[in-house]
């Protein structure tokens, strides 16, 4: 591996190899993940990249998001919020209430088991059924085909 990718963090690395790979220019991913345009040459020629790499980033994403989430939300001042115009208050109130329900899991649907059990049940019961006089009416072909066979 090129020096310059020991000092990368292997984050950045799949970040830029992700935008690299999905058509993104080298200058478009020096500025976005601020790296110098050999690393992200480096990057672009490197192919040691795996796949458990990049499921151990996606693993520690969400814990970055919580980090990023608390350090914003200590940076906002209650005074700020009461100079903002209306519009803005509404939605922020908006924008929090919601991902305080989805933290608490309130914004998912509620789903019975027992009534998809249910369900289950009763389409299974009536596809035998229909099954059933299937059959019979197939009984009832045969039997006449070997009453005029005869």
């Amino acid at each position: 591996m090129p020096s310059t990718l020991q000092r990368t963090p292997i984050e950045k690395q799949i970040y830029a190899k992700v935008l690299l790979d999905s058509g993104a220019t080298i200058r478009a991913v020096m500025a976005k993940v601020k790296l110098s345009n050999e690393t992200v040459i480096a990057i672009k020629r490197n192919q040691e990249y795996s796949s458990s790499q990049l499921e151990e980033f996606k693993r520690r994403l969400p814990f970055k998001a919580y980090k990023l989430a608390d350090d914003v939300i200590d940076l906002i001042d209650p005074n700020e919020i009461k100079k903002a115009p209306l519009n803005i208050k509404m939605m922020a109130f908006g924008i929090a209430i919601d991902k305080a329900r989805d933290l608490e899991g309130s914004n998912r649907p509620q789903i019975n088991i027992v009534n998809i059990v249910n369900e289950c049940k009763k389409t299974r019961d009536k596809l035998e059924d229909q099954l059933k006089s299937i059959d019979t009416q197939l009984l009832n072909v045969k039997t006449v085909i070997n009453h005029n066979e005869i």
